[in-house]
């Protein structure tokens, strides 16, 4: 047993050195024995992860499922957010931290399976937490992996912001940080004060909001756009919305069109608000900028995107308003239908 604390020890060494395969070689060798098989199994799970065997990584995470035990119930909590498992990962990470005074390596993938829910406000009094702990996220380190292997490259992206964020408000004394506001934003505003490459600019928000299957939409934009609202004309949910949209596209009123989407979305929020774990009453009281800032980040910039469409950007020379290809605005309005209620079903499903 004696030797087997003392190789732990080792392991737990070359790991934070970064020196995952010579931990694993360790670990290997006592893979079968059975002595301290789950912390065994944690610590190779770890580094399979850290160096790419996903496939591998997987199969020891599965094993650590059934671990029951209140003191390894973060290492189960760890599982079930690499196997994708966010809402079961998530309960059990506050549970932890209800229990006990959690590490801050815990508190961090905690505000990861809060993000992975929809639920920005909590990811963000995690990270607080993690900071206060003395956690700093570094490369190469365990969670770094974890955080790369779980959340996609835009949502990295994303996170990494809101991480600065609290950073900047915790360490510098910063009463607000705007890094999570300006990559919002940034991509919207070049759009719209583009003279020019609309196509490009607009696929650079696709690519934040959806993929590659999306980008079809600025070649067809206004009949996607027109069988859309259509189909929301004759439904008996959102037949008085479609009928006003149908309205507003034949008289390529864009402007118009973006603003009544985003009082139907922003109304969407306001009954859905338990997803994002918000209040009503905070919803409906908050300015836009500042309930975007505590939604997941597709619906963040889609919100954006409809907010500056029926605020259009006016140029200072000349004072006139920037014409847009139509197409091109019609299947980006178009986008934003569709991800914003494929996103809130994902979220609605996290809850069930």
């Amino acid at each position: 047993m004696v030797s087997i604390l003392k190789n732990l020890e080792k392991i737990n060494h070359l790991i934070h050195a970064g020196n995952y395969s010579e931990a694993l070689k360790i670990l290997e060798s006592y893979s079968a024995s059975g002595s301290d098989q789950i912390q065994i199994l944690y610590l190779t799970g770890q580094c399979k992860l850290a160096l790419g065997d996903y496939e591998g990584a997987n199969h020891i995470y599965q094993n650590l499922l059934t671990v029951n035990e209140p003191d390894q119930l973060p290492l189960r909590a760890e599982a079930e957010l690499v196997l994708g498992k966010n809402r079961a990962a998530l309960l059990n990470f506050e549970s932890c931290i209800k229990a006990q005074t959690p590490a801050g390596d815990v508190l961090f993938l905690t505000s990861i399976a809060a993000y992975k829910s929809g639920n920005i406000l909590k990811a963000k009094v995690y990270l607080t937490r993690a900071f206060q702990s003395g956690f700093d996220w570094k490369d190469d380190i365990p969670v770094d992996f974890i955080a790369d292997y779980v959340l996609l490259p835009v949502e990295f992206n994303d996170f990494e912001q809101i991480y600065l964020d609290i950073s900047e408000e915790y360490e510098d004394g910063s009463p607000v940080s705007k890094n999570r506001w300006f990559a919002i934003n940034i991509p919207i505003y070049e759009f719209f004060t583009a003279k020019d490459n609309y196509k490009e600019k607009a696929q650079v928000i696709i690519e934040l909001i959806s993929d590659a299957s999306f980008l079809g939409l600025l070649d067809n934009g206004k009949q996607d756009l027109e069988l859309i609202i259509n189909g929301l004309a004759k439904s008996e949910t959102d037949a008085r919305f479609g009928l006003e949209a149908v309205k507003l596209f034949n008289n390529n009123d864009y402007d118009e069109l973006a603003k009544i989407m985003l009082a139907l979305f922003l109304e969407q929020i306001n009954q859905s608000g338990a997803i994002f774990g918000l209040e009503r009453d905070f919803i409906k009281s908050s300015q836009l900028q500042d309930l975007i800032l505590l939604l997941p980040f597709k619906i963040a910039v889609l919100l954006m995107f409809l907010y500056a469409a029926c605020h259009p950007v006016v140029q200072v020379q000349p004072a006139e308003k920037i014409k847009i290809d139509d197409n091109i605005l019609a299947g980006l309005i178009a986008q934003c239908f569709l991800i914003f209620y494929k996103e809130i079903k994902n979220f609605n499903d996290f809850l069930s």
